[in-house]
């Protein structure tokens, strides 16, 4: 488990984005860095071609739902992760509510 907490930033969303490459062999993670509480779409800008010798590509990322979600035994840990978790009342209180909730969201 990754608690996610300790990257944030303070005053920033800090809402993350997970991506897997489609043979499983590379993952990366965005961290929204727009101002807490903001509306609208999540979003991070990268450089793809940091670290190599070509010109900067600024790439822009935006997304709906934060797949982390903090919780206060935990931290900031992954979504899907997080409702596994049967052994915490927090994460307990969680899937309880989830169970009321548009499943869409909280996929």
């Amino acid at each position: 488990m990754t608690d996610y907490s300790d990257n944030d930033v303070k005053g920033e969303c800090n809402a993350r984005l997970f991506i897997g490459a489609d043979h499983g062999e590379d993952t990366a993670t965005f961290r929204c860095g727009l101002h807490a509480g903001h509306g609208g779409l999540h979003s991070a800008m990268y450089d793809a071609n940091a670290g190599c010798d070509f010109p900067s590509s600024m790439v822009s990322i935006k997304w709906v739902l934060d797949e982390t979600i903090v919780c206060p035994a935990h931290g900031r840990v992954d979504r899907n992760w997080h409702k596994d978790q049967e052994d915490c009342d927090e994460c307990q209180r969680e899937r309880e509510e989830a169970e009321h909730e548009d499943p869409e969201v909280l996929v």
